[in-house]
């Protein structure tokens, strides 16, 4: 079938000369690399090549056409320098939005075909196609390793210089510009993004989340719902100042109260109007940071709802319903209404620990989120397999939250992971003989107790350490039932910040999760009587 120009003439044309501008414009290096054989792209080219991936390729001519003509800026795109080996060349920083990869090799690199077996190891969720480029041909790949697209860039140079009006005619150029027009950077609207989130990704292809990049996310996250949250002030209002919201309204202000007294321990609060000395409060007042905090640990909170249930419904232990499939027939079936789509999920959720999703907290007049924030989330958590979650990262990314907001003022001061798990090891917790009692040829729970949990740094390598280094059978039902117990009923803490206790309540959640997971593979289902499910909807 004849390929079809995607552009515009005029844009068309643009395209390629200022491909053409960037291929002519290192005369001196051609000279120089070649010991001044040749001094243009043609000739250069033309001939066996010469070792220049790393010197002028890479660094250059790729890059100058990554910038220029795909139009990516420099922060949206990762190379292998900046990120390490193991990874290919040049890949976007998003790519659910550009789900593919760049691997360059050098000039003197005559046959591209010979390394499309490293293209083809690197065709894995989340990318769906890798380009192979000297830039004297471009080679594109799909995921089976199936070469979808081969454009000669040398030709397309010559061409152009020979006969610019008929260029493009050719079917060479008009690969060119499909390339282009499929692998040149996306805006990202909120539009795209639905768009994407409702595409039938298998979620279970996904590796573990890289932690760094999942706090990150998180972070991000954390800063769309506090923005959002803030745009509601008016609802809190309206409900703390109802005649029948009369418990809500006490117990909201006196965590604000309690904000605002560790921000200042001269803090006084107010006897008459308190709704209105927070929410209507001067811009940098005590009250307007403590509302500013109160909001963040919304957000905080809100964040947990959605990552839990993702992780859950990534696990298999909830239907999916916010990405992988699930989204697209939720969203349609609930008339493409997103706000309606995350009470579902949340409901769905709640089934399962009542506590997180229910109404029992001062953050309960943020729910649902707007709509745009929902669908910003929900991109943002889209580019990992949360099933595979296992590590502490809200304890990371709330001991952020602590350095930037309070650490001075309440004397927070958290124990690095590192120093937690040489403490660990120092006092033995490390086998089942340190886990566990034996009665009767049954596990039952060793206690521990810390009374500062934090965010539960502890604990919860406590509980990885359970899961990770125990003789228990992972095909046993019986055993892993045994091994859940004891993680619920011995792993205890407690904390005077109560914001504190959420983030380790959902932290052990998380460490939970696997072995809940692996009780339901081993039973072939979800059974409704196994303790361990009592245990998770206690």
């Amino acid at each position: 079938m004849e390929r079809l120009n995607p552009f515009p003439k005029n844009e068309a044309e643009r395209i390629i000369a200022n491909t053409v501008t960037i291929l002519d414009r290192y005369s001196k290096l051609y000279s120089q690399l070649s010991h001044g054989r040749f001094t243009d792209y043609s000739s250069y080219m033309a001939s066996d090549g010469f070792a220049d991936e790393d010197e002028f390729i890479k660094p250059k001519l790729f890059t100058d056409f990554l910038r220029e003509v795909l139009l990516f800026p420099a922060d949206e795109y990762v190379s292998e320098h900046e990120a390490g080996t193991g990874i290919p060349d040049f890949q976007p920083t998003g790519t659910l939005l550009h789900p593919f990869f760049f691997e360059i090799k050098g000039s003197n690199t005559l046959d591209l075909t010979q390394h499309r077996a490293q293209v083809t190891r690197y065709l894995k969720p989340p990318f769906e196609h890798g380009v192979l480029t000297n830039m004297r041909h471009i080679l594109v790949y799909e995921k089976n390793g199936l070469e979808v697209n081969r454009i000669g860039l040398l030709d397309l140079y010559r061409a152009y210089r020979d006969q610019p009006k008929a260029v493009l005619d050719f079917p060479n150029t008009k690969a060119f510009l499909e390339f282009v027009s499929q692998f040149r950077r996306k805006e990202l609207t909120r539009e795209r993004k639905v768009e994407l989130l409702l595409s039938d990704k298998d979620v279970s292809l996904m590796p573990a989340p890289d932690p760094e990049k999942l706090v990150a996310a998180i972070h991000r996250i954390v800063r769309i719902l506090g923005d959002d949250a803030r745009r509601f002030k008016d609802d809190l209002e309206r409900i703390l100042k109802s005649k029948f919201n009369v418990d809500d309204r006490e117990s909201v202000l006196h965590e604000l109260d309690q904000i605002a007294w560790e921000l200042d321990h001269r803090y006084v609060p107010a006897k008459e109007d308190r709704v209105s000395r927070y929410l209507k409060a001067r811009t940098g007042s005590l009250e307007a940071r403590a509302f500013d905090i109160f909001v963040t640990r919304v957000a905080y909170f809100t964040m947990t709802r959605f990552l839990v249930a993702r992780m859950w419904e990534d696990a298999k232990f909830l239907e999916q319903r916010l990405y992988d499939g699930g989204f697209r027939r939720w969203y349609e079936t609930l008339g493409r209404r997103i706000q309606e789509v995350l009470k579902q999920a949340f409901h769905y959720a709640g089934d399962r620990y009542a506590w997180l999703y229910g109404q029992n907290h001062n953050y309960f007049w943020y729910d649902p989120p707007s709509e745009e924030a929902i669908i910003d989330v929900l991109f943002e958590l889209a580019p990992f397999n949360l099933g595979l979650l296992d590590t502490d990262v809200l304890g990371t990314v709330y001991e952020q939250f602590v350095d930037r907001v309070d650490r001075k003022n309440k004397g927070q001061y958290y124990t690095p992971r590192e120093v937690i798990k040489f403490i660990w090891d120092r006092v033995g917790y490390t086998n089942d003989d340190a886990f566990f009692r034996f009665e009767e040829g049954r596990r039952a729970p060793k206690l521990v107790l810390d009374i500062a949990t934090g965010s539960g740094g502890f604990l919860v390598e406590a509980a990885n350490r359970m899961r990770t280094m125990t003789r228990c059978s992972k095909t046993d039902p019986n055993e892993m039932l045994e091994l859940l117990y004891s993680m619920v009923n011995g792993l205890w803490g407690c904390e005077i910040s109560q914001f504190a206790n959420y983030i380790t309540e959902v932290n052990m959640l998380i460490q939970l999760t696997p072995l809940v997971r692996a009780i339901i593979d081993a039973t072939k289902g979800v059974p409704r009587d196994l303790r361990a499910i009592k245990l998770m909807t206690a």
